[in-house]
């Protein structure tokens, strides 16, 4: 516990959220990276078989990776450390564990972590927590190599997503809504009892399946909005700048 003498505070803050972490002085950020629109699986138990339940978390993302200098590294004092911290922070611990009772490698190979050299797990040592707050989440992830510490923090902050654009009148307004927002509705669009084949509407204008508009970007139509055992489906669509097929969904 010798690196609790020079223990400073560091301010985690990003486009998901300020987080105060109690790492020590010596502590070198190898790698930040910022969203502020993406997507976090936060860990929600063991990874069992292969599979790592996880909750979710749409919003603001902030990915830390920092290397501690220490010649003889434990991580339980510094991993009991954060996560005092983050209890005292409004935290509520979602999943916490280490080494086996995360699952050992599955776990680590089924968890996000940032690629080498920012952060380095040993198989034989790591610690992992995940908590949260309204509308906020972090996860911690230790673990050493010779000669120091190695601390992973994701935070999250959820955020609503915009309502998607309703695309109307021509083709070029499709696309246009696809380029701003990825994803389209289309309205007046009827489609025959479990198929994609449109069979009218009020729609004045055609649907090609690959099919492209007087701008050359192209629009697939993927699926249909059809009722199925009284479960309605969404359109999905997909767009390409260039004269291709879009990919399979």
């Amino acid at each position: 516990m010798r690196w609790m003498a020079g223990t400073a505070l560091v301010f985690v803050a990003g486009a998901a959220q300020a987080v105060d972490l109690p790492l020590p002085d010596t502590a070198t950020l190898l790698q930040q990276t910022d969203s502020d629109a993406g997507t976090y699986a936060l860990p929600s138990g063991p990874a069992v078989q292969g599979g790592l339940p996880s909750q979710s978390i749409d919003g603001a993302i902030s990915r830390r990776a920092w290397r501690i200098a220490d010649s003889a590294p434990q991580t339980l004092p510094l991993f009991q450390t954060l996560e005092a911290a983050l209890l005292a922070q409004g935290y509520v611990v979602v999943f916490i564990c280490e080494t086996g009772t995360c699952g050992g490698f599955d776990f680590r190979r089924a968890t996000e972590v940032m690629p080498a050299p920012a952060m380095f797990v040993d198989l034989g040592d790591f610690r992992f927590l995940s908590a949260r707050r309204p509308d906020e989440a972090v996860s911690i992830l230790v673990s050493k190599s010779v000669g120091a510490l190695h601390v992973q923090v994701i935070t999250a902050r959820e955020t609503p997503l915009p309502p998607p654009s309703t695309a109307q009148g021509t083709p070029a307004a499709l696309a246009d809504a696809l380029d701003a927002d990825g994803r389209a509705v289309l309205e007046g669009v009827d489609f025959a009892s479990g198929s994609t084949d449109a069979i009218g509407g009020t729609m004045r204008w055609p649907i090609w399946r690959h099919g492209f508009g007087p701008t050359g970007r192209g629009v697939r139509l993927l699926s249909g909005t059809r009722m199925r055992r009284a479960r309605w489906r969404p359109i999905r669509l997909c767009r390409r700048r260039v004269r291709l097929p879009c990919a399979n969904a």
